[in-house]
């Protein structure tokens, strides 16, 4: 037998919620075993319904999430479960909360029985919750924790978020709908009264704060104290029609229940009016919603700073080369009797004391900012020798003065809104710059913190559970870096985890990020690329935190779910390029790449086409994925430049006989060629000599193939790595790594390069598909001959003369990005 671990959010509890851990209880429920490897292929099946009865479930705990979502918080749900849900479920259920991540909390509940069996449920709707099912990683080091995958067809629509919606829009019948049959119409109702501040916080979202708005809230808190009568029972959902009339449509409802909304209308519109809430009474259900504005408190100019923005204004007026110096005196006049009057001053300009007078009682600080503006042109007029003549203030008697007036009227307006644009563009790009370099700044903090215990760790797999809490962002990070050879540099893969669809099945109280690097730590500086790659992944994932409905979205960022077609994707059944092509991705991507050309002192559009290079994508892929860059860019502004370049020109080189003089090596050593001693000794004999007798001394103390130096400088403009083929002893690879490092300065001025390792004949499998800019330089036609009917273009080294020729001509003929 064993125990089914139900961690999740509850927020509150609904009927699905409830439904699985009555049949979880019971034996009842319809679901299948899975695990990381085949989750997408079990969760077909289940969808398909070829799912089995999982009987052996002796015992259910559920784990409710910590955190607060729409004023529900961990108590509250704790309260529905025990109070109302408990007295209808078997006895073998327990309700645990503690950890505020619930999935933590179930993983350590496991871990105290170690001798039991557990099963960790998961429930899906769709393929859209296929996502869900990865949290199982969180029990990876548990080998007593089985994932099970649970369906419930007649609760996929049941979700708490819906649950909160349905709540707030007062509709009852429906509201009954999310809550198990068991319970009452006492229950539901009392459940209901607890979730009312939920429905009112709701209402309040968008503007809290004034007093005013406060005492509209506690008026709208009053109706539904009225409302929600705590000694009138709620009487199960009327079905009007006979035996031989179908059922009313769900919209609508009898004549009773339709006259106690109209009361309920009625009684909001009398008692909270109508000036800031609009009511909507919409035949089964009441709508409030907050009218635009109303609420904002007005910008008082009493206590308003005029003195900063006209300077701002001068230095703009100053700055688009307006003849306004000497600057004028400007004086600020408060004058309650001439604000009452309707044709009361608001400015004018004295032209002998070039002096501007603005008068702000009662007026609206951008107002008075813009009369000023239009008194400025009276003033650059006024040096320009045009105010002379003016006898009257009246426009009608003087047809000079009319149009002095239009002047000012016109260039003065479009002055102040040229300024005012300038200002808010300004604002918001520094609002972005700051928004954006946060996550910037924290990313780069985190991965500091977390290389530095890495390696005082002292292992080579190392792993952390992270809770980062910042007043802009919070969430579960798990990380696990890791030093191997089985990678060529560096691999790794980061997700995001947000609750964007509305599931049956809520797991987590706060958002998770994932990360997991390898790096193999032969290369050079492995430390720094994991620390780039890690700063990069953060920023990745946490803008996918930004976009999705979790605890972290903001609703100007928001961008739809688009896990159909991820998994369409993943299936082949969509080309894997549009990947790039998600809109979640293409913001997360144009920031990563962002961050890692300023984090290496690359250009941004030479790191964005080398990464695209990277992926295989042909020229027509890659074209609409920097076209997809490019319109993110410009439609947000970003300051940054990208162009499609070709892709450039990739050298690989080879050690062995065109680097490394291994013959010479060898024949110091065994006093006769290589050869010459296989044909006298035979295969076997030869690779003992060298790693048997001579093991990794053999290939650190091989000498510089002649040229060797003139090769290394022809590719030196362009991107190149080592590729070459190891023997069967591991201590060739650790041997020729060491040759890279100590020729390094000699070579490559310092800077080594890569090195991969490919058995000889298959060096063509570097990349997933090679082009004509792939050049891989070697002494073996072995080599060469697969590279090129694999889409590159190979350079058989026969001396350096020769290979020098066949580089300069392969450089001379490739296009330069850029130009024809």
């Amino acid at each position: 037998m064993a125990t089914a671990l139900y961690p999740g959010s509850f927020k509150p509890p609904h009927r699905g919620h409830f439904n699985v851990v009555k049949q979880l209880a019971t034996g009842n429920a319809t679901g299948k075993e899975y695990n990381l490897d085949n989750y997408q292929e079990v969760g077909d099946k289940i969808l398909t319904g070829d799912y089995r009865t999982l009987s052996e479930i002796d015992k259910v705990v559920v784990f409710i999430g910590g955190g607060v979502r729409d004023n529900v918080d961990q108590a509250l749900s704790k309260e529905i479960w025990d109070d109302y849900y408990s007295k209808h479920l078997p006895s073998n259920v327990e309700i645990v909360t503690g950890h505020n991540n619930p999935m933590l909390e179930a993983k350590e509940y496991a871990k105290k029985y170690p001798k039991e069996e557990f099963y960790a449920i998961t429930g899906i709707r769709g393929e859209e919750d296929y996502i869900d099912l990865k949290r199982l990683s969180t029990f990876k080091n548990l080998e007593n924790v089985t994932g099970a995958a649970l369906t419930s067809p007649q609760d996929r629509k049941i979700s708490a978020t819906s649950l909160r919606k349905a709540a707030l829009d007062g509709n009852i019948d429906s509201v009954q709908d999310f809550f198990p049959k068991e319970l009452s119409g006492d229950d539901i109702l009392q459940i209901l009264d607890k979730l009312k501040q939920v429905i009112i916080a709701e209402m309040k979202a968008k503007e809290l704060e004034s007093p005013l708005s406060k005492k509209i809230a506690n008026q709208v808190a009053g109706v539904f104290d009225a409302w929600f009568d705590k000694d009138e029972p709620v009487k199960d959902p009327l079905r009007e029609g006979s035996g031989g009339t179908p059922i009313a449509p769900r919209s609508a409802i009898n004549s009773s229940d339709r006259n106690k909304l109209d009361t309920l209308y009625h009684r909001l519109r009398n008692q909270i009016g109508d000036d800031f809430y609009k009511i909507i009474f919409n035949q089964d259900h009441i709508r409030i919603q907050l009218k635009g504005g109303g609420l904002n408190e007005t910008l008082e100019s009493e206590s308003f700073d005029f003195t900063p923005h006209i300077a701002s204004i001068l230095e703009y007026m100053i700055d688009e080369g307006m003849n306004i110096l000497p600057i004028p005196e400007v004086k600020l006049v408060r004058d309650e009797h001439n604000a009452k009057e309707l044709f009361g001053r608001t400015a004018h300009y004295n032209p002998v004391e070039k002096e501007i007078v603005l008068y702000i009682e009662g007026r609206h600080p951008k107002d008075v900012l813009r009369s000023f503006a239009h008194e400025m042109i009276h003033h650059k007029q006024n040096l320009e020798q045009r105010l002379h003549n003016i006898s009257t203030t009246n426009t009608n008697e003087d047809d000079n003065l009319l149009e002095l007036e239009k002047e000012a009227y016109l260039e003065g307006n479009i002055t102040f809104r040229n300024w005012e644009d300038g200002i808010k563009n300004k604002e918001q790009d520094l609002k972005e710059e700051s928004a954006y370099n946060k996550y910037e700044k924290l990313a780069d903090e985190l991965a500091e913190d977390l290389l530095h215990k890495f390696y005082e760790s002292g292992k080579t797999k190392w792993s952390k559970v992270h809770r980062v809490e910042e007043d802009f962002i919070d969430f579960d990070l798990e990380v696990t870096l890791e030093f191997t050879e089985e990678v060529e540099d560096m691999d790794g893969q980061a997700y995001a985890v947000t609750d964007f669809q509305e599931k049956d099945i809520d797991y987590k109280d706060d958002d998770l990020i994932q990360v997991y690097i390898k790096v193999n730590p032969y290369i050079e500086k492995p430390y720094t690329l994991m620390q780039v790659t890690l700063i990069q992944f953060l920023v990745h994932e946490m803008r996918h935190l930004i976009h999705g409905d979790g605890t972290n979205t903001i609703p100007d960022e928001y961008v739809r779910e688009d896990n159909k077609v991820r998994s369409l994707i993943n299936m082949g059944a969509i080309p894997a390029y549009a990947y790039r092509l998600l809109p979640r991705e293409i913001d997360a991507a144009v920031r990563e790449f962002a961050v890692k050309a300023k984090t290496t002192g690359d250009n941004f559009d030479v790191v964005v086409n080398t990464e695209l290079n990277k992926e295989g994508y042909t020229e027509e892929e890659k074209s609409s994925i920097l076209q997809a860059y490019k319109r993110h860019i410009k439609k947000n502004k970003l300051d940054l430049t990208l162009e499609q370049k070709d892709q450039q020109l990739n050298f690989y080189l080879d050690m062995d006989g065109v680097l490394a003089d291994f013959d010479r090596r060898f024949t110091q050593l065994a006093g006769q060629s290589p050869d010459d001693y296989k044909n006298e000794k035979g295969e076997n004999a030869f690779w003992d000599f060298i790693d048997e007798k001579h093991k990794k001394v053999f290939w650190v103390g091989i000498p510089l193939m002649k040229g060797a130096k003139k090769l290394a400088d022809s590719v030196k403009d362009f991107k190149y790595q080592i590729l070459t083929s190891p023997s069967v002893k591991k201590q060739s690879e650790e041997g020729k790594q060491e040759w890279i490092k100590n020729h390094s300065e000699e070579l490559f001025g310092g800077s080594a390069p890569l090195i991969f390792f490919r058995k000889s004949g298959e060096k063509h499998t570097i990349k997933p598909s090679l082009t004509k800019n792939d050049i891989l330089i070697d002494d073996r036609s072995k080599n060469i001959d697969p590279w090129i009917q694999a889409g590159g273009t190979g350079i058989l080294y026969k001396n350096i003369n020769q290979v020098i020729r066949d580089i300069n001509n392969e450089i001379t003929s490739y296009k330069v990005p850029g130009k024809e």
